[in-house]
């Protein structure tokens, strides 16, 4: 049902406030500055979709693992940039995908799923080139990329292994009848 769009919004917004956090400080810097773009962030967009969808406010233990990575990491640029890759690219590629069908399948608005909308960047294909392009420049700039990469490959593989082990965790619970997203 739509409460579950609902207690993911919930779930995500403790994540992007601190990736938010972590890298407002690092504007003017050659790594990460050059990708800190606004109409990337998510939180005020996850902010109006649980309110949308009356969701409470709640953190889950991934959610909480994932804020103290972030918080582990917020003093590394590369590291964090690894992190801003992930989340921002992910949600720009298939995130326009995930929203139309959450949009279709539980019959909610854009004011309620605005999280899946970047509506200041026109050209998703090209923003995630010129993106790539700043990752294959940061050699030249004499920016060590192997811990970006290491960082990289960290956070994708947990960001995956969270998907599924949620996505296990409700079918389980809709196998022995019901249970909460949010607690999965």
């Amino acid at each position: 049902d739509a409460s579950a769009v609902g207690d993911l919004a919930a779930a995500l917004l403790p994540v992007y406030r601190a990736l938010e956090s972590a890298t407002a400080s690092w504007a003017g810097d050659p790594v990460l500055g050059p990708v800190l773009d606004p109409g990337l962030l998510r939180t005020s967009a996850l902010e109006a979709d649980t309110v949308a969808l009356g969701a409470p406010a709640r953190t889950s233990p991934a959610g909480a693992a994932y804020v103290a990575r972030l918080a582990a990491v917020a003093g590394r640029p590369d590291l964090l940039l690894a992190h801003h890759y992930t989340r921002y690219l992910g949600d720009l590629s298939g995130g326009q995908a995930i929203g139309a069908l959450v949009r279709r399948q539980y019959a909610l608005s854009s004011a309620q799923t605005s999280f899946y909308d970047f509506l200041s960047i026109a050209d998703p294909m090209a923003y995630k080139r010129r993106y790539r392009e700043h990752l294959d420049r940061l050699p030249a700039l004499g920016v060590e990329v192997a811990p970006g990469r290491a960082g990289l490959k960290e956070t994708f593989v947990a960001a995956v292994e969270e998907v599924v082990a949620r996505l296990r965790r409700c079918w389980r619970q809709r196998r022995i009848g019901g249970g909460d997203l949010a607690q999965a």
